[in-house]
């Protein structure tokens, strides 16, 4: 069970994105790890800083910060909630959470697409970059590669596009992929059918 399986987005704009927690999932929250059960809806601010609040279902709501512009000290546990939040929404969702405004306006869906084309860019093997924002460092390229295989990319849909070294001497491939995202509403409502 993954957070994207729990939640619905409410709303995504250029500021921020909005997840509701779906009705009766409290228990699926609490065995995730790192959620209490009484979450309701959490938002992820966009940009190079980032605030991330999340609502109960008393109506009480808490917020902290990283990024940029600086970070709140938080324990262990709420950063391995960030990440899980990060990885639904940046991951599974495909949602565009910082960079060059174009990038973000091309994600500000409310359903999440069924196909999903990405170009990834790898800098001597570790250094990751989709669509043209930075998104992780890796080990290796074999560390790379069964990421995408774990976000469902389609082993024969990776293609290599070009592959070339920059003036500084970094060596940079490119990658064109492509997934059916099995988060998708629409193909959630077949799995279900």
């Amino acid at each position: 069970m993954k957070l994207v399986n729990l939640v619905t987005i409410m709303h995504n704009d250029m500021d921020s994105i909005i997840l509701k927690v779906k009705e009766g999932r409290e228990m699926d929250l609490v065995c995730l790890g790192y959620f209490n059960g009484d979450e309701t809806m959490i938002r992820l601010t966009k940009g190079d800083s980032h605030t991330c609040t999340i609502w109960k279902k008393d109506n009480n709501h808490y917020s902290w910060s990283w990024g940029k512009d600086g970070y709140t000290l938080v324990s262990d546990d709420m950063t391995k909630r960030r990440k899980l939040i990060e990885e639904c929404i940046i991951d599974d969702m495909g949602v565009c959470m910082e960079g060059p405004s174009n990038l973000m306006a091309k994600t500000l869906f409310l359903e999440v697409p069924e196909k999903v084309t990405d170009v990834f860019k790898l800098m001597n093997d570790t250094c990751c970059h989709k669509n043209d924002t930075f998104w992780k460092h890796f080990k290796n390229k074999n560390d790379f590669m069964n990421r995408l295989s774990a976000l469902g990319y389609a082993e024969d849909s990776i293609k290599e596009i070009e592959r070339y070294t920059a003036p500084n001497g970094c060596k940079v491939e490119i990658y064109k992929a492509e997934k059916i995202n099995r988060f998708s509403n629409a193909l959630s409502a077949a799995i279900i059918a």
